[in-house]
């Protein structure tokens, strides 16, 4: 028996009995049987950066300021609906640094969840200062608009469209 349904059928009996069974899930839920509990759904926010001694570039540094901004604020606007949103963060070498400044939502690149978007690559100098060479960092291209620090609008955009749940 679902437990709401199951505290509703020890209301007292002076007490009006309410019927708390709801006609559908909360968005984002599930029931599992086993635990007799609503399970919350989460989808997870991962962000790939450079990271030589504890130093990234600037744009990187940026966008993950924007990540967990955007984590924080949809963990609050979502957790109503069911949904929860993790959060990760891998530091990559230099000889991953194609990689670097990378958001991936539920194993996907943010680039192929938003619309009219596509992964670019533009010279950042500030990664050239951490790895003493000419290096190219990924860049999001949406509308004719390319964005080196990836905003929290964008990143809130494409975790709606996974979560459904704003």
């Amino acid at each position: 028996m679902p437990a709401l349904s199951r505290l509703a059928s020890r209301a007292p009996r002076h007490q009006k009995s309410v019927n708390l069974f709801l006609s559908e899930p909360i968005v984002g839920t599930s029931y599992d049987p086993d635990r007799d509990r609503m399970v919350m759904k989460t989808v997870t926010v991962e962000w790939l950066h450079l990271d030589e001694d504890g130093m990234t570039c600037d744009r990187c540094a940026g966008t993950g300021k924007e990540v967990r901004a955007a984590v924080r604020s949809l963990n609050s606007e979502c957790a109503s609906r069911g949904v929860s949103i993790a959060y990760r963060e891998r530091k990559l070498s230099t000889a991953q640094i194609a990689k670097s400044n990378l958001i991936l939502i539920d194993g996907s690149p943010i680039e192929d969840i938003l619309p009219d978007a596509a992964a670019s690559q533009s010279c950042c100098a500030s990664c050239g200062e951490i790895t003493g060479r000419q290096e190219s960092c990924r860049t999001i291209v949406q509308l004719g608009e390319v964005y080196e620090t990836i905003p929290r609008k964008l990143i809130r955009t494409a975790v709606c469209r996974i979560a459904q749940c704003c």
